[in-house]
């Protein structure tokens, strides 16, 4: 792992089969480079292309040596991984941003994908 090199991935709008080439690309040039913290409390929508795409970001990671981490999720993520059971393989005790149950349309507050690069050192 390593201790000098991190990215923080901000995933916005739907994680979905619609966006699943994208976000795939996205998390692939970073998986196996860094340790990746993933903010996905902005997401809206999620099925389940979204949650296998999470679920490989993982296993690719620790495979390659490095941590991949959900450092915060919305409502619907939340639900969506409790639906499948997989809350403690890839959610962390987090603050749940509750914005897509009031009805806030999240793909037009922002960029659909944010990209920070953050180096610790």
């Amino acid at each position: 792992m390593s201790a000098n090199h991190s990215v923080v991935l901000s995933l916005d709008g739907d994680l979905t089969i619609y966006r699943a080439s994208e976000i795939r690309d996205l998390l692939m040039a970073h998986i196996g480079k860094s340790d990746v913290d993933c903010d996905l409390t902005m997401v809206s929508d999620m099925d389940s292309s979204g949650l296998q795409l999470l679920y490989m970001a993982l296993q690719e990671s620790s495979q390659a040596g490095f941590s991949f981490r959900i450092s915060g999720h919305s409502a619907v993520v939340h639900d969506f991984v409790h639906l499948f059971r997989l809350q403690d393989t890839l959610l962390q005790p987090v603050a749940i941003r509750d914005d897509a149950k009031k009805g806030i349309d999240l793909q037009d507050a922002s960029p659909a994908l944010t990209e920070v690069e953050v180096i610790n050192g």
